[in-house]
This record gives C-alpha cells, structure tokens and sequence, in this order.
C-alpha cells in the first residue's frame, strides 16, 4: 500500500523544515559582540537591580610628608589710649604689639613697637579713629617716614591730629597690620 501526502501536509512539512533550518542557519551566522547590539530595555533586565554596597576595604599606607608651607604673617592689632598724655595699649584689643610711647614730634605723635615676627616696615597698615578712649574728634594717619624725625627702626608711627591739622593727644585709634 502506497500513501499519498495531501498538498496541505506537504506545504506543512516544507515550512516545519525551513523554520527549524533558517533558525539554525541564522543562529550560525548571528553573532553578539557587544553590549550596544541588544536593547537597552533588555540590557536592564538582565542587570537587575543594585546590590547593598560592600564592605569599606582597609585603610591604604600613609602618604609621603608634602613640600614645606609658606612663612605664616602674624597679624598684629592694637588699640590705643592716648591717657592724658601717656599712651597705653589696651591688652583686650591688642595683638602683636608690645609698647606704644610719644613720638619725635611730642603729643599727638605716637611710635608703636611690634612684636618679633609682625613686619610693620613693608607693609600697609591702617588706622582709624576709636570713639570710646577718645576726647573728641579728629584724624589718624599711619606715617611711613621718608625725611625727617621718625620712630625707630622697626616701629610703626601713627599722628593724630585735630580739624585744623594741628597734633593734638586726645584721640585713640586702632591699628592693624596685615
């Protein structure tokens, strides 16, 4: 006995030897070499969801000492109180300094003396008027002498003056030395 397919089972097993063929020959000849070649959606899935963070690992070998700084610069304040006539420092507000006296010029005139390391010869310090110790209003200016009656060497010299530019020994100021 002889049996006939029917066109239908025919078709059927052509198709059924192509899809199982063709699947074969595509996965022989596909091949994923990277990561940018699925998608993204798919790439998350397959990532999953982050882990709790590990351990802290030990602590590493301590480095070496780095170069040496810069010089500091002390900086050094003073508030002064002319006192009648004897000028005093007033310790609360002042750093730095060490004894201010009357200067070369007399009253009004006053040469501060800074402590070692507080550089008052090259730099720009600044003075103002201090209401509190003062006996009325006038004007404070730093001197940098360059002619003339002058503090000593490595002594700051501040004048006071009144309105019609006359020295005058009532008004304190402070001092600041950057």
């Amino acid at each position: 006995m002889s049996r006939r397919f029917s066109p239908a089972t025919v078709v059927a097993g052509v198709a059924l030897f192509f899809a199982i063929g063709g699947g074969a020959l595509a996965a022989s000849r596909v091949l994923i070499t990277s990561i940018h070649q699925i998608s993204p959606g798919v790439v998350s899935k397959l990532r999953g969801k982050q882990g709790p963070p590990g351990r802290q690992g030990a602590p590493g070998q301590q480095g070496a000492p780095g170069p040496q700084g810069a010089p500091g610069v002390v900086p050094a304040y003073a508030l002064v109180d002319p006192n009648g006539g004897s000028p005093r420092l007033v310790s609360d507000h002042t750093s730095g300094f060490v004894a201010v006296s009357v200067g070369p010029a007399g009253q009004g005139d006053y040469c501060l003396t800074p402590a070692p390391g507080v550089n008052v010869t090259s730099t720009a310090a600044v003075a103002t008027e201090e209401a509190f110790y003062s006996g009325g209003a006038g004007i404070v200016t730093v001197r940098y002498p360059t002619s003339g009656p002058s503090c000593g060497a490595g002594q700051l010299e501040v004048k006071t003056f009144d309105q019609s530019a006359a020295l005058i020994n009532n008004i304190a100021f402070t001092v600041n030395v950057p």
